[in-house]
């Protein structure tokens, strides 16, 4: 068994947010929004992005119909981005704006995910994950990590699998799905225009 979906479903905060989706406690989702803001490097934003879109994909429960992306490019190069943002389009009105940028100076990140539905929002923020450190001089901001339980529900999800064929089946699906959006994404930074995808259960398709 592979597992090819994101590790950021199993955080403790997203299940949270996801769960709170599904209870209905939220109502029918509207409006995914994700900060990913890093410093300098650390790669292609196009493959950052891949936990992202999984993360968005999986918390509204299905793969957006329009797919359109902007970004800043490396001063040298055309094809290297320091900061892409973008939006997804799902049916049913639902929508997603997604930004990833390597643009802060040398140290922590800072990521921030919200929700918002019909009956309520839902968030995840590194600001109520820190606490301030007085030691003399400036205080400091320390993030509190979230330990092994992201580990711990990853190892659990996948025995899950493991024990029934038809969620693993699903799993591969969403693997597809989110390797579906990052094509999109790819396509419209070229174009500079919305790329549009299949509704959801038909054939995977980029229909330009």
């Amino acid at each position: 068994r592979l597992i090819a979906g994101s590790a950021a479903r199993h955080r403790p905060a997203h299940r949270a947010v996801y769960d709170a989706l599904r209870s209905g406690q939220l109502g029918a989702p509207g409006l995914v929004r994700i900060h990913r803001w890093l410093p300098t490097g650390n790669g292609s934003l196009v493959e950052l992005l891949q936990a992202d879109v999984d993360l968005t994909c999986w918390l509204v429960g299905s793969r957006p119909t329009v797919v359109y992306a902007r970004g800043c490019n490396v001063p040298s190069s055309t094809f290297c981005w320091d900061y892409v943002q973008l939006h997804l389009g799902f049916v049913g009105e639902a929508m997603a704006l997604l930004d990833v940028s390597r643009q802060l100076p040398d140290g922590d990140d800072y990521y921030a995910l919200s929700v918002i539905g019909s009956a309520g929002a839902a968030y995840a923020d590194d600001h109520r994950d820190r606490q301030l450190l007085f030691a003399g001089g400036h205080p400091q901001a320390l993030r509190t990590e979230q330990g092994d339980r992201e580990r711990l529900a990853q190892l659990e999800y996948f025995l899950a699998l493991i024990a029934d064929p038809s969620a693993y089946a699903a799993e591969v699906l969403a693997a597809r799905r989110t390797l579906d959006v990052l094509a999109a994404v790819a396509e419209s930074l070229t174009v500079d225009r919305a790329v549009h995808l299949t509704a959801e259960g038909d054939a995977a398709e980029i229909i330009r």
